[in-house]
């Protein structure tokens, strides 16, 4: 529940409450396109969304057929990549975000559309 109660005017304050934010599922393949295991890194298309980490940066690991499922993706525009493996924290570095930036796929997730990928994995 949320209590809203009346006070000073904000300006250039949007709130948005939703509950159909969409997920983002797919796949992973190797170079002969064979499902494989791996993980996938949502990050967004804006560079300077990439600071800290944001909830606008997602990842997930595949289960044993290469299958993935991102939930509760905010809509927006996206990069998206399937890498072998990935430490944690480089989600949230830039520098890390930016080698990744070239080969990744575009992706644009709406409200409530679902979306799916197959992406082949980064060596």
């Amino acid at each position: 529940m949320i209590e809203i109660k009346g006070g000073p005017a904000l300006d250039g304050v949007k709130v948005v409450v939703t509950n159909r934010f969409p997920a983002l599922t797919g796949r992973i393949t190797d170079d002969r396109g064979a499902d494989t295991e791996g993980i996938v890194l949502l990050f967004p298309a804006d560079e300077a969304r990439w600071l800290g980490m944001s909830d606008n940066i997602r990842h997930a690991r595949t289960d044993q057929t290469g299958l993935f499922r991102l939930a509760a993706v905010p809509p927006g525009d996206y990069l998206a990549v399937a890498l072998e493996t990935m430490q944690p924290w480089q989600a949230a570095d830039p520098e890390f975000l930016a080698t990744l930036k070239d080969a990744a796929a575009r992706v644009t997730v709406r409200e409530g559309q679902p979306s799916q990928l197959t992406l082949k994995v980064r060596k």
